[in-house]
């Protein structure tokens, strides 16, 4: 050999150990310390044990101890997520990623995220601070003790985490406050239409009020009773629809100390469990969608009566200065041209903050869970219960406004609206509440809940019937229930509204020559059975189809605005439409069906090419996870990335599309919490090189899910966190 090639070796080998070390110094170390003892700030000892999936059982001797182990925990395993959330909600995001976080930075600002944090923070219920305060000091003792140990993404940034407190807490709160309610949104989407020159009632037609029919993402949950499944003892699922990210939304996790033992899944940043069981009731939740925001129009170049201003720093260098005019009703949200628009938000407005996620995990039956509820400031959510004596029960619980002036579903000229109009909020006891139906089984998928005769308005972008039409029909098809056939039902993909679509395509298709392969997807979407399977071809067709006939939809109602009607939101509006026909908005249907689908091929043959037969809706519908940074590394990038092709719509099930599915996946069995089950997308760990960064994926992506042990700890490895000696 060479000497030239002998010293490319050495510099090889040389290079390999330099990353070897480099390796462990900076990602390595940050892996969590999962066994032994650490000296920590508690007043007795504290057991974490860590399951084959590094899911944390916590045992403690008192409930200080026990949510500051939680917070320690959660620094272990999920640090910089916390990091991120914290700064995404308070708007100071752009200091950290720079000009990327620009437009998030803005909105948050905009809407005082940060300032109404402050103030519920302050306001917060006595009864709820203790265990905020404990999560935030066992935060901050991982922060202080492993400064020279961060997760790597902290030392690729040069930053240093700030201390956790408990407006970071309220922070992580309202940053789910704000992902539930954007109906802004739909109020500015319509009222923009309307501007345009758009009769009123035709735009009524594709934002339908209170019918079930509004556009909106989605969750399941579902609850039946004893009658109905083997054990004789009721069953719950719970599956929330989120945006799916790396590291997951959820941190699963169990605890237990005097008077407590739950185990389920928290939002990291927060303590306690948001969604699972103790041991004597159950829980799931989905959205509600109840509208919670309204719009004012003011004159732009009017003089508001006061301004905040807001620094936004930008990473880098430099930085944005913002000033925000404020309104009796809230802060200027948005200005276009001429028109400035006020923000109403309800959690701008509580009067006290409350955080009752820790009354509700030591609840035993229905009436303490509902108590808790009560306290409950929002987001509105849907919640189904199961206990052990039998019960289930479904309630309604949130803030929310009683409308005295307007709908909510435009936004109101600011002269013209009374200064009270929005009344009061609806009192707790009036809001929907079953328990214990003769029918033995509670469905909520985000439909609107509230009956036709309602006491108090009602608006709010509640989801198509479609999913829970699904649920229901599948839960009567069966008799008897149990934890495996619940779990395989979350996965259901079949398409009520797309079947329906496809039939009416073909059937207004045929005969027609209008695009060389327009036969053979006639004869594919006659034959379809609605099942949006990522391998085949006939979802691919049905949802580009419909994208088209939406935007003929709207364009034929607010010529100039098609792209304000956002795409498969709007399904219960188009079928609705559809069926009805004689409504007036297009002058021939079957035209506009056959149009479309023409558009559909012609978009499909740009796009994936290689004839019908070789279509695969998953390149459609597919989920891109990225971790920010990892995801661009060379060589080992593809570690930290999924771009995986699903089955799945809006209307099924399993409703993935556009990146949002299952949050989690959840089945709890009354009769033997043990055999309770529980999946998450990814893993429990945000850390690189952790071997739980993703090791659910492939039982998540698969349909499956992991058992969720709840009498006692399973074996692993126990780390001990012992009082600090003074």
């Amino acid at each position: 050999m060479s000497r030239f090639l002998k010293y490319i070796n050495y510099l090889i080998a040389l290079l390999l150990l330099g990353l070897l070390i480099g390796t462990y110094w900076f990602v390595y170390r940050a892996l969590p310390q999962t066994s032994g003892e650490v000296p920590v700030e508690v007043s007795g000892k504290v057991s974490v044990t860590r399951d084959a999936r590094g899911i944390p059982y916590i045992r403690a001797a008192n409930e200080d101890d026990l949510f500051f182990a939680q917070g320690y925990v959660t620094a272990q395993d999920r640090l910089f997520q916390l990091e991120v959330t914290r700064r995404r909600a308070s708007g100071e995001l752009a200091e950290l990623v720079g000009g990327r976080g620009l437009e998030s930075d803005i909105e948050s600002r905009r809407m005082r995220m940060r300032r109404i944090a402050e103030l519920h923070a302050g306001r917060l219920n006595p009864q709820d601070r203790p265990a905020l305060a404990a999560y935030a000091r066992g935060v901050n003792y991982f922060i202080e003790t492993h400064l020279d140990t961060l997760p790597v993404e902290f030392r690729a940034l040069g930053v240093r985490p700030a201390p956790w407190t408990i407006r970071d807490s309220v922070l992580v709160a309202l940053e789910m406050f704000r992902n539930m309610t954007q109906g802004w949104q739909q109020e500015l989407a319509r009222y923009d239409m309307v501007l345009a020159g758009a009769d009123p009632a035709k735009v009524a037609q594709l934002f339908p009020v209170r019918t079930g029919l509004e556009p909106a993402m989605g969750s399941n949950a579902w609850v039946v009773s004893g009658q109905h499944t083997v054990s004789g003892k009721p069953l719950l699922a719970s599956d929330p629809h989120l945006r799916l990210t790396m590291p997951n939304v959820w941190h699963e996790i169990s605890l237990e100390a005097p008077g407590i033992k739950v185990a389920g899944v928290a939002l990291p940043g927060l303590p306690g469990v948001g969604i699972g069981h103790n041991e004597r009731i159950a829980w799931g939740i989905t959205n509600l969608g109840f509208d919670v925001q309204d719009l004012y129009v003011y004159p732009a170049a009017a003089p508001f009566p006061a301004q905040e201003r807001e620094i936004i720093r930008i990473r880098g260098g430099g930085h944005l200065n913002l000033n925000i005019p404020l309104t009796p009703r809230g802060p200027v949200f948005q200005v276009e041209g001429r028109r400035a628009y006020a923000l109403r938000w309800i959690a701008a407005e509580l009067p006290r903050f409350s955080y009752p996620i820790v009354q509700l995990n030591k609840a035993s039956n229905w009436q303490q869970f509902r108590e808790a509820l009560r306290q409950l400031p929002g987001p509105g959510f849907n919640f189904v219960y199961a206990d052990v004596d039998g019960n289930i029960g479904y309630q309604v619980a949130g803030q929310f406004p009683v409308r005295g002036w307007g709908d909510g579903t435009v936004p109101k000229p600011a002269q013209e609206a009374p200064q009270d109009d929005w009344k009061a909020l609806i009192p707790f006891d009036d809001l929907p509440s079953v328990y214990n139906p003769q029918s033995g089984r509670l469905v909520t998928a985000n439909q609107n809940p509230f009956p036709a005769n309602y006491r108090y308005p009602v608006n709010g972008g509640f989801a198509s019937h479609f999913r829970a039409a699904q649920i229901e029909a599948r839960l009567r098809s069966r008799e008897k229930w149990d934890v495996a056939s619940f779990g395989k039902l979350q996965t259901d993909i079949y398409s009520a509204f797309d079947h329906h679509l496809a039939r009416e395509l073909a059937r207004a298709a045929a005969g027609h020559n209008d695009h060389p392969e327009m036969a053979e997807a006639v004869r594919l979407l006659k034959a379809w059975n609605g099942q949006m399977e990522a391998n085949r071809p006939e979802p691919l067709i049905v949802e580009l189809a419909f994208t088209h006939f939406r935007k003929a939809l709207a364009q034929a109602v607010a010529p100039g605005k098609a792209d304000r009607y956002t795409g498969h939101m709007t399904i219960g509006a188009v079928d609705r439409v559809l069926d009805r026909r004689g409504a007036g908005l297009l002058k021939n249907y079957d035209q506009a069906l056959v149009d479309a689908l023409k558009a559909a091929l012609q978009e499909g043959e740009k796009r994936y090419r290689g004839g019908l037969s070789k279509w695969r809706y998953g390149l459609y519908n597919f989920v891109p996870m990225r971790h920010p940074g990892a995801a661009d590394v060379p060589l080992v990038g593809g570690f930290f990335k999924i771009d995986a092709e699903m089955p799945g719509a809006i209307a099924t099930i399993n409703q993935n599309i556009n990146g949002v599915g299952p949050s989690m996946r959840m089945v709890a069995d009354v009769s033997d919490w043990d055999r309770s089950t529980l999946v998450l997308p990814l893993g429990q760990s945000a850390l690189l090189l952790s071997s739980h960064f993703k090791d659910q994926w492939a039982a998540y992506s698969g349909g499956s899910s992991y058992p969720l042990p709840f009498t006692q700890a399973p074996n692993g490895d126990t780390l001990i966190l012992t009082p600090v000696q003074r």
